[in-house]
């Protein structure tokens, strides 16, 4: 799965590059794989070192190691470029200070669309706040699991208001959690299969794919954004997701998963460093391959000077919760 993971976090490298793949941007395609893995991932955390409630705290500390120290290290890095070197990017452009706060809190850029703040230090980051805030509602999901089946149900229907328009597609289709945490738990009932009624989890995968086949019977549902992406998203990475699962982590794949969010944070830096050297022309194979080599040799480097120490730190908490779990209750 880290491989996999490698493999997305590229994906959305090419998107912002300005790759397309038939029409259709790959990193919207990784995103949507992004969530069903999150809520993979997230449920066998929490049921191996956080199932208590009590630590659910140590959880939410254990998230954080995770997500900020990389996000604020690249983050810094991207802001001394601007500051030292001629670019342009229409995410910095109007940039205030309370702006640049909200960009290192992580959570409020997840709704920039709502408040209307177009200010992004990494301009991907905004699924960062998405997560973050499936993040803050999953522990509470997994205590009342026969929860799990209505809210997917619900964020379901929510999502397929957003697919015909009734709904801002954008927004409930895809960057918001009430149209997406039906991705999220799909992830979830693959590690927990207990979550959903039996058979929910391929009436999801099916109506999502009778729903694609619409896309190309009515061409103004593949016009409203991302309706496309996002369902194929869905479709390959739900199945992508379950065989996945099954195989055994080998030391490599274990390798590529450490990589893969540094890339996934690291490579506008490189594009804005392109664009400080005047390079403003379509991407050719070459330039491509240049830009992955770069951000992946970034993201090794970043693994071991910042992400590393604060891994040792998530194990620590880990280690805190076995042994809490081991000791009798006074």
């Amino acid at each position: 799965m880290g491989t996999y993971r490698y493999i997305l976090a590229v994906l959305v490298l090419l998107s912002h590059a300005e790759g397309k793949l038939s029409g259709l941007s790959p990193g919207v395609f990784a995103v949507i794989s992004f969530y069903l893995i999150s809520g993979y991932v997230m449920t066998l955390l929490i049921a191996k070192h956080y199932e208590d409630p009590r630590r659910i705290g140590a959880f939410y500390l254990d998230r954080c190691l995770r997500l900020f120290p990389q996000f604020i290290f690249y983050s810094v890095i991207t802001l001394a470029l601007a500051a030292t070197v001629t670019f342009w990017s229409r995410w910095l452009a109007t940039c205030t200070g309370t702006d640049y706060v909200l960009n290192f809190l992580m959570l409020p850029i997840g709704y920039y669309k709502i408040f209307g703040n177009q200010c992004f230090i990494i301009p991907q980051a905004w699924s960062l706040g998405l997560e973050l805030t499936f993040y803050l509602v999953i522990p509470f999901v997994l205590l009342a699991q026969a929860s799990a089946k209505w809210l997917a149900s619900l964020s379901f229907v929510i999502f397929l208001a957003a697919y015909v328009g009734v709904l801002d597609t954008d927004l409930f289709g895809y960057r918001l959690l009430p149209g997406t945490l039906f991705m999220f738990l799909s992830g979830a009932a693959i590690a927990k299969p207990t979550l959903f009624w039996r058979g929910q989890l391929l009436f999801f995968w099916g109506l999502c794919a009778l729903m694609f086949v619409g896309l190309f019977a009515f061409p103004s549902l593949m016009a409203l954004k991302h309706n496309g992406e996002v369902l194929l998203g869905f479709l390959v990475g739900l199945p992508a997701l379950a065989i996945l699962s099954r195989l055994r982590f080998s030391d490599f794949d274990e390798f590529a998963g450490n990589l893969s969010y540094g890339v996934f944070l690291n490579h506008f830096v490189f594009v804005y460093v392109f664009r400080a050297f005047g390079y403003n022309k379509e991407y050719g194979l070459v330039d491509y391959v240049i830009l992955i080599g770069l951000s992946t040799f970034a993201a090794i480097l970043s693994y071991y000077l910042v992400e590393r120490p604060a891994l040792l730190m998530r194990r620590g908490l880990r280690s805190q919760a076995q042994h809490s779990a081991a000791e009798p209750a006074l």
